[in-house]
């Protein structure tokens, strides 16, 4: 699926691609258009943590072009911090949003938010990994 970002990324992204590793899969990959070097493992968050609601605000709303009752997909930034790449893991306090009807897509920063070890992520997706 190609999305664009009207508001651009804090990456300086203004398009890109979402690859689905598989249906139901809690990882996906986003790779920004040519002449850009990025690319982001990205978890569904639906998939990892079903229960999980983030809300739109109407400005967020107008970017997307998402009506008052549509849905939009909401990933979480992959983040591995340095001082211990073995906790790597999805974090929902960095979210992208993305609108399937308009292509649309936008950041947005929460706190407080959990953070998914990439082990447990697996365990809520179709990965049989051991």
């Amino acid at each position: 699926m190609h999305i664009e970002f009207p508001a651009g990324t804090a990456e300086g992204v203004e398009a890109g691609s979402i690859e689905r590793f598989a249906a139901g899969a809690a990882g996906v990959l986003f790779e920004a258009d040519p002449g850009r070097r990025e690319k982001w493992l990205l978890g569904a968050a639906g998939v990892i943590l079903p229960h999980w609601k983030v809300s739109l605000e109407e400005s967020e709303r107008r970017i997307l072009g998402v009506e008052q009752d549509g849905r939009c997909e909401v990933f979480c930034r992959a983040s591995i911090p340095a001082e211990n790449p073995s906790g790597a893991g999805f974090d929902f306090n960095r979210l992208i949003l993305v609108c399937p009807q308009t292509g649309l897509a936008l950041e947005k920063e929460l706190s407080g938010q959990p953070f998914i070890p990439f082990c447990e992520a697996c365990r809520s997706s179709v990965c049989t990994a051991d």
